[in-house]
This record gives structure tokens, sequence and C-alpha cells, in this order.
């Protein structure tokens, strides 16, 4: 089993901000968690995710992107995004293949 943790800072507000540029590996859980001193909700989706738009987490919210067993392959960090209202608020990620 590989596990990556790690941290998403959304340095500017509006701007969606990549989990990784070249991480493919396919994952098949990845926890998302907003840090409990971030200044507003942030945000985590696709390369469509905005300040308003996607999966919503408030300060110390969390939420398990899970793939069920049928699905072959996982999410890659490639894949998702950050965006925040607050500059400099933060994601914390952790990744389980």
């Amino acid at each position: 089993m590989a596990i990556d943790i790690n941290t998403v800072t959304v340095t500017t507000a509006g701007t969606r901000v990549q989990f990784s540029a070249t991480d493919s590996r396919p994952w098949r859980v990845i926890t998302v968690s907003a840090r409990p001193s971030n200044g507003s909700a942030v945000y985590v989706g696709l390369s469509a995710v905005t300040s308003t738009a996607g999966i919503q987490l408030m300060p110390g919210g969390s939420y398990p992107i899970r793939m069920p067993p049928e699905v072959v392959g996982g999410v890659t960090l490639k894949q998702l995004y950050a965006d925040a209202a607050v500059n400099s608020d933060r994601v914390d990620y952790a990744a389980y293949s």
C-alpha cells in the first residue's frame, strides 16, 4: 500500500491550485481536510472548480473521495484542484492506494 500526505495552499483566492502537476498514480481513497484556521470555505474538485463551486469544505471539515471496488484504477492527484475565497487557505490530503 502506498500513502501520500501533503498540503495544498491556495496562495491567491479565486485561482485554483492543482494538487500535483506530476503525480498520476491512481489512488483508491483521498481524504481532503480544510484547515481549522482557514478564513472561509475551500472548494475541491476537478479542473472546473472555483472559489464558489466544488466540494465545499468549511474550516475544519473533511471529505473522503473513495473509488468503489468495481472501478478499475482510481483518482490521480493531477486531476484534483482546490480553490478558496481567502488568500493562503490550505487543504490537507491523505491519499491511499
